[in-house]
């Protein structure tokens, strides 16, 4: 099975998860967890959460930590326990990230064997989806029409 942990500063993590519910359904979204760090009303030690998280991983299960910066806090809280091989951490969280890892290691009809590589894929269509809409062209436009159809 695959965990999926959601860990930010303020109410980040919360705002992907409910965005997930709509998009998603609240079935996916109940599969994920989130720490909310570093705010009233938010996880009160998020070292001791991310610390819980890791320590209860059953030893056939996967653990994705999905973290918003990479030199932040939080995200230095989860790295420690990069080196176990069924915890994988990736930074710089963004919602088509998060949404292609999720939807790749969940509706899938069979388990994921290469995890690394699923979310290696993910982290390069969520690049491609990083646009500066004053440079989008005509060109660009008319693809998009191409991918409603």
């Amino acid at each position: 099975m695959v965990r999926f942990l959601i860990a930010t500063h303020g109410f980040l993590a919360d705002g992907f998860k409910s965005s997930i519910n709509v998009l998603m359904g609240e079935e996916i979204a109940d599969k994920i967890d989130t720490i909310n760090a570093f705010i009233e009303g938010g996880t009160d030690n998020p070292k001791a959460e991310i610390e819980k998280y890791c320590s209860e991983l059953k030893q056939d299960d996967d653990l994705i930590i999905i973290t918003d910066l990479m030199y932040g806090s939080v995200n230095q809280f989860a790295l420690p326990y990069a080196e176990n091989k069924n915890i994988h951490i990736i930074s710089g969280a963004n919602f088509p990230l998060i949404c292609e890892i999720i939807s790749k290691l969940t509706f899938g009809s069979e388990e994921v064997e290469d995890k690394a590589s699923v979310i290696n894929e993910a982290i390069e269509k969520a690049r491609e989806q990083i646009i500066y809409a004053k440079n989008l062209d005509s060109k660009e436009e008319d693809n998009e029409e191409d991918f409603f159809q």
